[in-house]
This record gives C-alpha cells, sequence and structure tokens, in this order.
C-alpha cells in the first residue's frame, strides 16, 4: 500500500514537470511566432515606405535582387511579392493612418479642400479631399483624406455624392465641416452648395486668374510674352543652350536653365520673366550671334551640320528681342512679384482663411501706390486693369462670412480699420456670437430653448483705404522689383466704436465680455503678421473660452487649397510608365492619400 501510494506521488511529480515543460514550450512557441510576426510587420513597412519615398512601382516588391537581400539579412521571415503588399500590407498601413486622422477630428469641427485632376489618355480622373483640425493644444494637422476616382461625369451632383460618401463612410458627417476651400470651377461650387457647405474660392486660383486675366488684355504685354516663351523654348535645345551657356559665362552670370511658364502653374510667368531679365546680357549676346549665323553661308568647322541647320532655323524663326522689351519686362515683374511673394507665403505656411482680406487688400493698396510711379506706358494700363479686376473679385469676398469671422478671430487684423470700418467691426461681432451661439446649440447641446439664435444679415460694405505710409521708400529704388506690401505705415487713431454693454441674456454677456477684452488687447498689443497665431492662442486660450473654442473651428480653414494641389504633384510619377500603370485604384487613392502618414 505504502509502495502504491510512493509511486502515485512519483507519477504525478513527474506529470507535473512535464506539463509545466510543455506550458513553458508552448509560451516561447508563441512568444517567438509573436516575435517573428512583429519583425515581419516592421520590415513591411519599412520597405514600403522606400517604395513611396522613391516614387516606384509596386513591381518594386518583386525585385529579385530586393528578395535576396530581405532574406540574407532577415533568413527567418517570409518573403512576399507585390500582391501581398497590395492587397496586406498597404490596406492596413492606410487603415491605420485613417484613423488617427479620425481620432484627431473626433467630434470637432474641420475644415476641407476639394480639387479635380486629370491628364488626357488613358490618366483616370481624380478628386481629392484634405481635411484639417486644430487641437485643444491649438496645434493644426492637415491631411490627404482621400483621392477618390471620377468614373461619371464630372458634375456637381456627383462630386457632392462622392465627397459625402467618403467622408461619412470613415464615420465622419457633413455637419462638421466648417468650410471648403475650392477653385472656381462650376461644379465645385455647384458640389458645396448641394451639401450646404460654406465655401470660398482658393486665394491662390484667385490672384492667378486674375493676373493672367489681365495679362491677356494687353496686346503688347501678351504678344511679349509670347516671344520671351518662344525663345525659352528656344533655349532648352542644345544649339541654342551652348551658345547662352557661353554667354552666361562671360558675363559672369548663372549658367542655370531659364523655366518655361506653364498656364496652370501659379506665379510661373513671373518666374520665367524674371530669370529672362536677369539674363538680359547673354541673351542680347546670343541673339548678335543668331544673326551672324542667319546671314552666313558656311558652316565653321567646329559646328556639325545638324546643330548648323538648327541654329539656322532658331535665327529664322525666333523674333527680334529689343532692348526696350527688356525695360516693359522689368516693370511688368516689379508688379508680379507683389503676388509671387504671397502665393509663396501662402503655400508654404499652414495658411489661414484670416489672411485671406488683409492679403488681397494690402495687394490692393500696394498696387494703387505703385501704378502712381510706374513709367511704362503698357504696365500702367495693365497696372489699372488688375487692380480693377482684384476689386470686382474683392465683391464676392467680402460678401463671404467665413473670411469676415476668421479675420475677426485672429489678432494680427482684428478691429484694424486698414480693412473694415469701425461699424463694420461692430456689426461683425453680432455676427460672431450668433455663430458662437448656433455652434454651442448645434454641436454641444449646451442651449436650451430660451437662448434664441437670431438671424444675423451679412451686409458688410467695400469701402476705399486710405493708407499713408511712413516713407516713400516702400517701394524702395526705381528698379528694385523687391516689395513689402506688410510695411509698416502710420495709421489715425482708431475710431472703433466700443459695442453696446446694454443687458443681455447670460451666454450673450459672456462672450461681449470676451470680445471687449480681446479687441482691447488687439488694438493695444497687436502680433505682426509674420506671429505664429497658433502660439498666441495656445497662451491666451483660457483668457477667452468661447472665443477659443470658435477660433480652433475657423483657424482650421486654410486660406488656399494648396493641400489638395500637392496631392497630384506626384501624378504624373505614378503614371510616368507602364509599369506604374499597373498599379490597380485602390492602390492608387491609398498611396496618394497616405503619401504624408507613410514617410512620418
Amino acid at each position: 500500500m505504502i509502495r502504491c501510494q510512493s509511486f502515485c506521488r512519483l507519477k504525478l511529480i513527474q506529470w507535473s514537470v512535464t506539463y509545466q515543460k510543455s506550458a513553458s514550450d508552448i509560451r516561447s512557441h508563441f512568444s517567438k511566432n509573436e516575435q517573428r510576426i512583429n519583425e515581419q510587420w516592421k520590415l513591411d513597412q519599412q520597405l514600403v515606405r522606400i517604395m513611396v519615398r522613391q516614387d516606384a512601382s509596386t513591381c518594386f516588391f518583386d525585385d529579385p535582387d530586393l528578395q535576396n537581400l530581405r532574406q540574407n539579412a532577415y533568413p527567418n521571415i517570409q518573403i512576399h511579392g507585390r500582391m501581398y503588399f497590395t492587397r496586406e500590407v498597404i490596406p492596413k498601413m492606410a487603415k491605420d493612418i485613417r484613423e488617427k486622422i479620425i481620432k484627431n477630428i473626433n467630434q470637432n469641427k474641420f475644415a476641407i479642400t476639394s480639387d479635380g485632376w486629370q491628364k488626357p489618355s488613358k490618366f483616370p480622373a481624380l478628386l481629392s479631399v484634405t481635411i484639417h483640425v486644430v487641437n485643444t493644444e491649438f496645434e493644426r494637422f492637415d491631411d490627404i483624406f482621400a483621392t477618390i476616382v471620377l468614373e461619371n461625369e464630372h458634375t456637381g451632383e456627383e462630386i457632392a455624392r462622392l465627397i459625402e460618401n467618403s467622408l461619412m463612410e470613415n464615420g465622419l458627417q457633413i455637419g462638421q465641416i466648417s468650410a471648403c476651400v475650392r477653385d472656381a470651377a462650376k461644379n465645385m461650387q455647384k458640389a458645396c452648395r448641394l451639401l450646404e457647405l460654406e465655401s470660398f474660392q482658393c486665394s491662390a486660383h484667385l490672384y492667378h486668374l486674375a493676373v493672367t486675366e489681365s495679362l491677356n488684355s494687353n496686346e503688347t504685354i501678351k504678344n511679349l510674352i509670347n516671344v520671351v516663351r518662344q525663345w525659352v523654348g528656344g533655349t532648352h535645345r542644345s544649339n541654342l543652350a551652348q551658345i547662352l551657356k557661353k554667354y552666361q559665362q562671360l558675363e559672369n552670370l548663372p549658367t542655370n536653365r531659364i523655366p518655361i511658364d506653364v498656364v496652370t502653374r501659379w506665379g510661373s510667368t513671373f518666374m520665367m520673366l524674371e530669370a529672362f531679365n536677369q539674363m538680359k546680357s547673354a541673351l542680347i549676346k546670343t541673339q548678335d550671334e543668331l544673326k551672324e549665323v542667319e546671314f552666313k553661308n558656311r558652316k565653321p568647322p567646329e559646328i556639325s551640320q545638324n546643330n548648323w541647320n538648327n541654329l539656322k532655323r532658331l535665327s529664322k524663326s525666333l523674333h527680334l528681342i529689343k532692348r526696350e522689351d527688356f525695360v516693359i519686362i522689368g516693370e511688368l515683374c516689379r508688379v508680379l512679384k507683389i503676388f509671387h511673394v504671397e502665393t509663396c507665403r501662402l503655400s508654404e505656411e499652414q495658411s489661414i482663411a484670416s489672411t485671406y482680406i488683409p492679403t488681397l487688400k494690402k495687394i490692393l493698396s500696394a498696387l494703387q501706390l505703385m501704378e502712381i510711379k510706374i513709367r511704362c506706358t503698357e504696365i500702367k494700363e495693365f497696372t489699372k486693369i488688375l487692380i480693377e479686376n482684384l476689386k470686382r473679385r474683392m465683391i464676392s469676398v467680402m460678401d463671404n462670412q467665413i473670411l469676415k469671422l476668421s479675420m475677426l478671430i485672429d489678432p494680427r487684423f482684428a478691429y484694424s480699420e486698414d480693412y473694415l470700418h469701425g461699424f463694420e467691426w461692430e456689426e461683425l461681432e453680432e455676427d460672431m456670437i450668433g455663430f458662437i451661439l448656433k455652434g454651442l446649440l448645434i454641436n454641444n447641446n449646451l442651449l436650451n430653448n430660451k437662448y434664441k439664435i437670431s438671424d444675423q444679415k451679412d451686409d458688410m460694405i467695400t469701402g476705399e483705404m486710405n493708407v499713408s505710409y511712413e516713407n516713400e521708400d516702400y517701394l524702395q529704388e526705381e528698379d528694385s522689383i523687391d516689395i513689402d506690401i506688410w510695411a509698416q505705415r502710420t495709421q489715425s487713431p482708431s475710431t472703433v466704436s466700443q459695442f453696446s454693454t446694454d443687458s443681455q441674456k447670460e451666454i450673450k454677456l459672456s462672450i461681449k465680455a470676451e470680445l471687449c477684452l480681446f479687441k482691447n488687447n488687439s488694438l493695444t498689443n497687436r502680433p505682426s503678421r509674420n506671429d505664429d497665431i497658433f502660439a498666441w492662442w495656445k497662451k491666451f486660450q483660457h483668457g477667452f473660452p468661447q472665443l477659443a473654442q470658435t477660433a480652433r473651428t475657423l483657424l482650421a480653414i486654410p486660406a488656399t487649397s494648396v493641400s489638395s494641389e500637392r496631392t497630384f504633384s506626384i501624378a504624373g510619377l505614378l503614371y510616368a510608365n507602364s509599369l506604374r500603370n499597373r498599379k490597380d485604384i485602390p492602390t492608387i487613392d491609398i498611396l496618394w492619400s497616405k503619401r504624408k502618414g507613410f514617410y512620418q
């Protein structure tokens, strides 16, 4: 009996040891397997990021050398090809990035930009949607949310449907959108109306269209630009390029190619004209040599027959450039540089809708002052036409409530009579109160029925600006094209009257009190144009709790649709050859939409 009990105890101990060992082996197996899966996922993500940064085809994953390199570096990790990455890895990465975007938005208001892209032949038509939101720390996030294929007609109804579906499929509501920045296309305008969205034209588009229309309205300038364009195209050919380079070196000028303008590219005409004007001496000498070629019958021995024939043809086809033409080009560049500088500023920074009206008015003011000093008759006429064009566009800009409210919430511009008269700021305060109350009622359910929101009438008046500059150096030297539209200027004492402090309901009184304090702060301690407005609001948000919430909504709205434009900057690369055309449409959507996220 004793032996039997001892035997059982020994068997039990043996079984316990065996079980523990088996359990330990199982845990070790799962731990190693989990580690291998994590390593596989980490490596897969790295390869996708490399492919995106290099603008490579997804066939990159099928490259034998890459697979051999991967096998040697990670012998225990399975090798996969293109289909695995396009069906498994890239969609999962895209989903993770999109979830982060949605998490940042939460229940907050956000702005969108949307733009279309299309190329001829086999290229698909695409619609981009970017999302912009400001968090409680006043950090703004600008994310590409979707690139949608336009398979049907590009109507306003179709665009509205695609935008709405894209947002709702990811748990976002149209009611959360504070504004949409778009181009001037009729279908985009209609889409915004159908979605009942506040919208406005991209400021960079507005400047580009105004400049282009004004340039085309003057035949002399239009013809001169065509001549310059013809010459620039000629200098891109090897024969003429070599001659130009020779004289650039002799004149100690940069040997860079002169960029040719593109009709749809902002500021490209200015960049072409400016570079052309800088090469004046080299171009005139190049032209003199071409004249000699035209009248020569014998080919120089150092030039091949083919190059000689090309030079002979160019000498006959290129129009003559006169020295007076460079005077017109120089004056024209001084005017166009104003738009180029501001467009670059809006394109490089996190542009804000609050800068829309101030920038447009500053440009108008600068042009009016410049017109007085312009010597060239053709450029003076062009400047007048440009000013009238901008004034016509200003009417619709000043009818947009979102743009005016954004300006009021920005202490760099708020209550300045450079942009609105005193009574206009008072009316805008009432609009701001209505805007805040409506937001509280709809989005946060903080107000009950006793707080009735009265309809606000958007009746802003655009007046002439009386701006006197401290000195005549505003336009700097006559031959300089450097213009600072934000130069300091003298101002008459503010005549903005205090708003009424009559008895109002509690919530309205609170907002009015904040506006009063904000007004005094803006007038006495105004930040400069280049100050970080997000840092300002982060610092002072607790002093203006109601306005700070509204500031997060309005500061999220960009002044341009640059984010959407940049979505398509790699379009030519993605569709450049047959290899890249093998990407299917879902993969294209993922790669474009998540390009920024993959980099991170």
